[in-house]
């Protein structure tokens, strides 16, 4: 949830690609149930959780989440591509899909 309320203060406002109110239904139902998520759903999560590292500084990473910003922004990559092979993203007609995949393009320019 941490990750989400990041990405929500701090990606929302400059790139519009999320509907927040219905993903953030689908949030909160799969931090509570993970075992419900589908594909789709991992893989708009991941690209969230990925874009979401930016914003923060090692130091607000390492209080948050006890991990090293660089470790876990290399994991949020690789989960975001294998979320959205998973989700067959180039024969997708799902939105969540498209987002996902605007938003992992979006953050992936800075690591390239």
């Amino acid at each position: 949830m941490f990750l989400w309320k990041t990405h929500i203060e701090n990606v929302e406002p400059i790139c519009k690609i999320l509907h927040i109110p219905a993903t953030s239904k689908m949030v909160e139902m799969v931090s509570q149930q993970p075992a419900l998520a589908s594909k789709v759903d991992d893989c708009l999560l991941f690209a969230v959780y990925h874009f979401a590292v930016f914003p923060l500084t090692d130091e607000e990473w390492a209080v948050h989440l006890g991990q090293p910003r660089t470790t876990m922004l290399q994991r949020y990559h690789f989960a975001t591509r294998q979320a959205l092979v998973n989700a067959a993203f180039l024969k997708s007609t799902e939105m969540s899909v498209t987002q996902a995949l605007v938003l992992f393009l979006l953050a992936s320019r800075y690591t390239l």
